[in-house]
């Protein structure tokens, strides 16, 4: 048992996700349970995908039709039906959560702290699907600083000054997507160059 939680933590892959499974194997202790876990998150990505599409659109067929769209994307089959269990599949549904919630707040103009805590709570999930994904989240954090500044550009225009420049680095926006930037950098480095390199020699042990 050790080896096998250091074969996915530590000397191969860095996803700590799968504690998020502990308490389901407490009630359905089987061997496919990590498989049909997985299998019912990725389908509810889809409503995920639907909510996303329709805050987007405004259009309830269209959102459906995406979400629809998805189900039968090959590579989600693929992924589903024909692979194992996978931490960075699991994560999904929480990378879109957090984008959708967060498009949320910005439309209608509410960053409060309670939906922020959870829009952080969602993106260190993600960030626990493997060791690559914190670079999902970094490359979300650029998109925050460039694309969701409108105020910043609707009350000073495209004109950089100082006045611009002290608006940008402060605003609200700017130091979410920053924080996204630095955080997932940080854990990105750490799992493939700390973690990973660091037990790599315990995979004599499998």
């Amino acid at each position: 048992f050790p080896v096998t939680i250091f074969s996915r933590w530590a000397m191969s892959h860095v996803d700590p996700i799968l504690l998020l499974f502990v308490p389901i194997f407490a009630l359905y202790q089987h061997p496919l349970t990590l498989v049909y876990s997985q299998l019912i998150l990725v389908i509810f990505s889809s409503l995920l995908i639907y909510k996303i599409t329709k805050q987007e659109v405004r259009s309830d067929f269209i959102a459906f039709m995406i979400g629809l769209a998805y189900l039968f994307y090959p590579a989600v089959d693929f992924v589903t039906s024909k692979t194992a269990f996978h931490g960075v599949t699991v994560a999904i549904p929480f990378f879109l959560g957090a984008f959708y919630l967060f498009e949320r707040m910005y439309k209608e103009d509410k960053l409060t702290k309670p939906s922020l805590i959870v829009f952080w709570i969602l993106l260190i999930i993600t960030m626990s699907g493997k060791e690559q994904l914190p670079l999902y989240v970094l490359f979300f954090g650029l998109f925050i600083v460039i694309f969701r500044n409108s105020k910043v550009i609707g009350q000073h225009g495209l004109k950089i000054n100082k006045a611009w420049l002290k608006a940008f680095v402060t605003s609200t926006t700017t130091k979410i997507g920053a924080a996204m930037i630095i955080i997932g950098f940080a854990w990105f480095y750490t799992a493939f160059f700390i973690i990973i390199p660091a037990n790599a020699h315990y995979r004599d042990w499998e």
